[in-house]
């Protein structure tokens, strides 16, 4: 049964850790920080009620990315395709087709999205995390009503300052955070109606997470192009690692069923 919507897209990952001190960093660390490109296509079908099936397969990366392995392949059958359903339970798949494990995966809701779509076909990319002007104009307000700082940058560009809790993590339970502990900026282009930056800083103002994102368009369709992104983590021997990533994407496509 189709759903309401259904976007397709390629994605490719490529990641890497910057490390401070190699020679004070175990083999299992340097592994972990070792450049990386991962690519998959990804098909969503967002059904009426909010609730998502998706379909993920792997694919060869295109990027050249040189890996030097410390640690010899791992000869145990390996996930080439990813299938969630509605309900949330995920199914992994080896390249010959057989059921490897599945279990269940924490999936959000995109019923905003499924009524911003019944109004307004162009929010369809805030399944990608890309809101509609409408959202975006709908959230600004809300940031000031709530006591956020908006500040004209000129040349089209407005700052909001807004005061976080630990939920602006990406993994809020690696830290203990009080409401109002870190503050995100976004910048938007106030033309275009997009957000085409983002950074997170702590209580002490160093920096978490910085976010920058690149579009193209299409019939006065923004599609998303890029997303470069560095997160600071501290680890559990106190070591402060930053790491790095660049997500491309292409061959977007999208159907409505109405």
């Amino acid at each position: 049964m189709p759903g309401l919507l259904k976007i397709g897209f390629d994605a490719e990952v490529l990641k890497f850790q910057e490390v401070q001190d190699p020679s004070k960093s175990s083999d299992l660390q340097l592994i972990g920080a070792a450049p990386k490109a991962l690519r998959s296509k990804i098909d969503i079908d967002v059904y009426d009620d909010g609730s998502t099936a998706w379909a993920i397969e792997k694919q060869e990366p295109k990027h050249d990315v040189k890996e030097h392995h410390l640690t010899p392949p791992d000869p145990s059958p390996q996930t080439k395709t990813t299938r969630i359903d509605r309900t949330g339970h995920g199914f992994f798949f080896g390249a010959d087709g057989k059921l490897l494990r599945q279990h269940q995966i924490p999936v959000q809701s995109f019923k905003h999205i499924v009524e911003e779509v019944n109004a307004n076909p162009n929010a369809v990319f805030g399944a990608l995390g890309i809101p509609s002007a409408e959202r975006l104009q709908k959230l600004v307000a809300k940031a000031i009503k709530n006591g956020a700082t908006v500040q004209d940058l000129g040349n089209g560009l407005t700052s909001i300052r807004t005061k976080q809790g630990p939920q602006a993590l990406a993994n809020p339970s690696v830290r203990t955070a009080n409401e109002g502990d870190y503050t995100s900026v976004d910048i938007i282009d106030t033309t275009l109606n997009l957000v085409i930056g983002s950074t997170l800083t702590d209580v002490k103002g160093e920096t978490v997470s910085k976010s920058f994102y690149s579009y193209t368009f299409k019939d006065n369709q923004a599609f998303p192009q890029a997303i470069y992104q560095e997160v600071w983590n501290t680890e559990a021997d106190g070591r402060k690692v930053k790491s790095t990533s660049n997500t491309y994407f292409y061959q977007l496509s999208y159907t409505i069923n109405k």
